[in-house]
């Protein structure tokens, strides 16, 4: 559920497509006000050619789709 790696596309207004490759620095599940949500967030390290820059990374899913998806302790 942690982000680990990142490969972003985008076009501009121009037309011209821009590359951004990112590696997670830090990722760790996050507490959430609503009970049936659990949040898992990365502090990611994006290159762009010879440029670096820091972004967040967040996902949130439902409880009952971890549920469905994610393997039983014991079974």
């Amino acid at each position: 559920m942690l982000t680990i790696s990142d490969h972003i596309v985008a076009t501009d207004a121009r037309g011209r497509r821009h590359e951004f490759f990112g590696t997670a620095i830090g990722t760790r599940p996050l507490g959430s006000y609503n009970p049936s949500i659990a949040a898992f967030v990365s502090l990611m390290r994006y290159h762009w050619g010879s440029r670096v820059g820091y972004g967040g990374h967040g996902k949130l899913f439902g409880l009952s789709y971890l549920a469905e998806r994610l393997p039983r302790g014991g079974e």
